[in-house]
């Protein structure tokens, strides 16, 4: 079979792309080594965030999980199928010159695209799946443990660790690293930390000499803190310590960077003429918006020779209130003179009060030329309004600019305008 693009991996890169290029009446092949939607549907965003709401209303259900998924799954398939895309599930595809070998059948490109994605970095701990878990398998749980380790602080660590209090759990995160969420704005890793002490959720930074013994029953910790000897005895451990390349096999080639993902240049085209690699294959950030974003603008470069250059990323992390942020935070500034910084309370928000949100912060960074360069929140739904923030930096808006739109009312979004209308002076 002949095909003008085969795509492989069905996640939010591979999906998006295939959907896109059908609508230049290409004939598509996905080809997807487990499940649709990848890691993003079946193993990440989407179980997480599941499990986030439910623990909200204190509620554990794992079929509510599982029903979700299947019912999104299916959404996507018919979606695929209705538009003439033909999948291949369950399947691994090894990259040949000009085709792509499934077993024994041989599917022809034009052009390929990989989009393969990532996985939970390994360690010397046997994952077990009962006393030991990945970010990639803790959703398979049955029932709540009464008491939980996490090994690493990263963004899963830090969403499933509020997660878990909610269900009731006692939470603790071992770190390695001197300072914790380093990526963050320093107001608000102050103000996370002060949340999770607030929440009785244990942190233990710059640690050392991890051992870690199991039995039927419980899991032992133990490791070297402030030159201390300690040790945690937990119903369950999960280690998430960051994600590794999923390389696809290939016999063409095909160069990876230092870190093992797949090397592209600006036009997301690999060392091989008509190979294209996108989404979490190419490396970091690990984000299902980031690859969909890659698809989309590997599409217009392909049709259209167009290439759209977004100057920032948006972040979120779903943790207990949410944490949103876009662009540079306070102490990466190298002068702090030339820049204004204005914070503003979302208690000073009547709208937020009436929501319940009692506490929360909203921070803009603005350069010696008023123009909008980080804006950092952290409060109950802050990804509601983190998208405008974004569309303001990636446009290069002045604080005369955003001051005088049209913001709802009553809204979060005010905010915005109340945060420079209290600072007026700085104009």
């Amino acid at each position: 079979m002949k095909y003008d693009y085969i795509v492989l991996g069905c996640g939010p890169a591979g999906y998006t792309a295939a959907i896109n290029l059908k609508n230049y009446d290409n004939k598509i092949l996905c080809i997807e080594k487990n499940k649709i939607g990848g890691e993003c549907l079946n193993y990440g965003c989407v179980p997480s965030k599941i499990f986030i709401e439910m623990s909200k209303k204190c509620n554990f259900n794992k079929k509510k999980n599982s029903k979700i998924i299947k019912c999104i799954s299916n959404s996507m398939k018919i979606r695929l199928y209705s538009k003439g895309i033909k999948l291949i599930e369950n399947s691994e595809g090894v990259i040949h010159k000009k085709f792509v070998k499934v077993g024994k059948k041989k599917y022809f490109y034009r052009k390929l695209i990989v989009s393969t994605g990532s996985l939970p970095k390994e360690t010397g701990f046997k994952i077990d799946n009962k006393k030991i878990f990945n970010n990639k398998t803790i959703f398979k749980i049955k029932k709540m443990p009464k008491s939980v380790v996490f090994i690493g602080c990263g963004v899963i660590s830090l969403e499933l660790c509020f997660m878990f209090k909610n269900f009731g759990s006692e939470v603790f995160i071992l770190e390695k690293k001197k300072n914790i969420t380093e990526y963050l704005d320093k107001d608000i890793i102050m103000l996370l930390k002060n949340r999770m002490k607030k929440k009785k959720i244990y942190i233990y930074n710059n640690i050392k000499n991890i051992n870690i013994i199991k039995n039927n029953k419980k899991v032992c910790i133990s490791f070297i803190f402030k030159n201390f000897k300690k040790k945690i005895v937990s119903d369950i451990l999960i280690i998430s310590i960051g994600r590794i390349s999923n390389c696809v096999k290939n016999n063409i080639g095909i160069k990876l960077n230092d870190d093992g993902f797949i090397k592209v240049d600006e036009n997301f085209l690999t060392n091989k003429k008509n190979v294209y690699a996108i989404g979490d294959a190419i490396g970091a950030p690990f984000l299902a918006y980031k690859a969909e974003n890659d698809a989309i603008k590997l599409s217009e470069i392909i049709n259209n020779n167009i290439r759209v250059k977004n100057n920032v990323i948006p972040n979120i992390i779903f943790s207990s209130p949410e944490i949103s942020w876009v662009g540079k935070n306070e102490q990466s500034l190298k002068k702090r003179n030339n820049n204004t910084i204005m914070k503003f309370d979302l208690s000073n928000n009547f709208y937020a009060k009436m929501k319940g949100i009692n506490f929360g912060l909203l921070k803009l960074i603005f350069n010696k030329k008023k123009i909008l360069i980080g804006a950092h929140l952290f409060f109950k739904n802050s990804q509601e309004i983190i998208f405008s923030l974004y569309l303001f930096i990636n446009y290069k808006m002045k604080i005369f600019d955003i001051k005088n739109l049209y913001y709802i009312h009553p809204s979060i979004h005010e905010s915005i305008k109340y945060l420079i209308l209290e600072n007026e002076k700085i104009r």
